[in-house]
């Protein structure tokens, strides 16, 4: 589709409105930019049958349809030496900084001791604060954010590869594992590759196994580490 390249004053496909902004140069306050904007009509946005309207571009601590709205809250006023715990809400004649979860304060940058206002932990367990939250260290048998379901020790056997598992203290010092000789991880689920320090002489290639390696040796030698010269018909 064409379009025109309009004389300052004019828009629209074909020239044919006056621009809203220059009607009427003062629409916007506080230095905000005047644009013209073309409404949606059926679902598609026109601009060759529909008057153009206007939107104001705002400066940074303004807003509304005309910027004659002071923004309380550009300057991020609810912000405390760069953390971002509150949402600020814009009021007639100020703001109201709207705490997040955790904390407090007419700036939102009071930590919260949740430990002191509630027994967040239970069946006897430990409240530690954090920043924002809390964790409980929970008594053996016990397990979860706040202790409240049981936890028996290797219920679950984790162990893999034939791992034994041993009941850990406490939730904070979980079930462990003892790997079977080859294996290695959290959960004995590495095959511990035993090529690294490997024997293999006279070219030969180490295949990892479990807990050991062969070596396939290359022609005229053999023996466990290729270090055997053998004869071949």
């Amino acid at each position: 589709m064409l379009a025109c390249d309009c004389r300052p004053g004019f828009v629209g496909n074909h020239c044919q409105f006056r621009d809203p902004c220059v009607i009427q140069p003062r629409r916007c306050s506080n230095g905000g930019t005047c644009r013209a904007v073309f409404l949606a009509l059926n679902g598609t946005t026109s601009s060759d049958s529909v008057e153009p309207t206007f939107e104001c571009l705002c400066k940074r601590g303004y807003l509304g349809p005309n910027c004659t709205t002071v923004d309380f809250c550009a300057a991020y006023p609810c912000d405390c030496q760069g953390h971002s715990n509150s949402v600020c809400r814009n009021l007639e004649n100020g703001y109201a900084c709207e705490c997040r979860k955790g904390y407090r304060g007419l700036w939102c940058n009071i930590d919260i001791d949740e430990c002191t206002l509630e027994e967040p932990c239970a069946n006897g367990g430990t409240c530690i604060n954090t920043i924002g939250s809390y964790r409980c260290v929970c008594r053996n048998g016990f397990k979860g954010q706040k202790c409240t379901e049981v936890h028996v020790p290797c219920a679950e056997n984790p162990c893999q590869n034939g791992g034994r598992c041993h009941p850990g203290s406490s939730v904070s010092f979980p079930d462990f594992c003892e790997c079977a000789s080859g294996f290695s991880g959290s959960h004995c689920e590495v095959n511990i590759d035993d090529c690294i320090d490997n024997a293999c002489q006279n070219g030969g290639t180490c295949q990892d196994q479990v807990n050991g390696y062969t070596c396939q040796c290359s022609r005229p030698y053999g023996g466990r580490y290729c270090n055997e010269e053998i004869g071949y018909e």
